[in-house]
């Protein structure tokens, strides 16, 4: 049984849970910018082991962003970090299917991979060309509360 997500003094748990909540709506919309900002607002606001698990959320974004700018080099290095280290927190994680996750954007990771390599060839990398779905974030509304803190439900039918 995981233990609620530690801290710093200052933060209202439920404050960051509707930022994690807006975090995911971005992620899942494909605003990855957006998504980058409200997790590493999380991120910074944690004293905990969890902190790891927020700044591989960061770096997804992040490199999902670079992905969309049609930065390869970025997005590679960014999804390869943030990947390795939500790896250790692997299926789920205070109700976050990050197995499921980390398997969409492996292909990602594989397409990176060959257009670096064949760059120097031909600079013409362009995201559109590749057809396949951005990941979702997938998480269990009732377990991410539990990891916030936050036990008063009276907002939950928000997010459904």
């Amino acid at each position: 049984m995981l233990v609620p997500i530690e801290f710093v003094s200052d933060v209202r748990p439920k404050a960051l849970y509707f930022t994690f909540v807006q975090a995911v709506e971005a992620f899942n919309r494909g605003d990855f910018y957006d998504a980058h900002e409200y997790f590493e607002e999380i991120w910074k606001s944690i004293t905990s082991e969890e902190k790891e698990f927020f700044q591989g959320l960061v770096q997804l974004a992040t490199g999902f962003y670079h992905w969309s700018n049609a930065n390869s080099k970025g997005a590679y290095s960014l999804l390869n970090k943030g990947v390795e280290k939500l790896k250790k927190f692997d299926p789920t994680y205070h109700g976050l299917e990050v197995k499921e996750m980390l398997k969409q954007v492996n292909p990602f990771l594989q397409i990176l991979q060959t257009i670096i390599k064949d760059e120097v060839k031909s600079q013409q990398f362009h995201p559109m060309q590749f057809h396949i779905p951005y990941p979702r974030i997938e998480w269990n509304v009732l377990e991410v509360r539990k990891a916030f803190g936050v036990e008063d439900r009276s907002s939950e039918d928000v997010f459904r």
